[in-house]
């Protein structure tokens, strides 16, 4: 998406997501589709994760996982992610 001129272009998920919060991605985050949908860039669907998060969905083959399971494992990243950086 086109965002000023000149040329200053960002991801069409980021800047659903700026929009909405009203504040920049923060660093070392994405956002995925929850859904699995690259398409899909409605707010509901977009999740905020650390890089780290996304490795270890790769990890799963998260863009295989079906969608009746999506949200599970993506919350068990989440939580997997966060004790090991408690443990750090």
């Amino acid at each position: 998406v086109k965002i000023a001129e000149p040329n200053v272009w960002c991801k069409k998920s980021n800047h659903v997501y700026e929009q909405h919060t009203g504040q920049p991605m923060p660093k070392n985050h994405v956002l995925i589709n929850i859904d699995g949908d690259p398409w899909n860039n409605n707010i509901e669907n977009l999740c905020l994760v650390s890089r780290s998060v996304v490795m270890r969905l790769c990890w799963q083959n998260f863009k295989e996982t079906p969608q009746i399971l999506r949200q599970p494992v993506l919350t068990r990243a989440q939580i997997d992610q966060r004790i090991a950086d408690l443990n750090k």
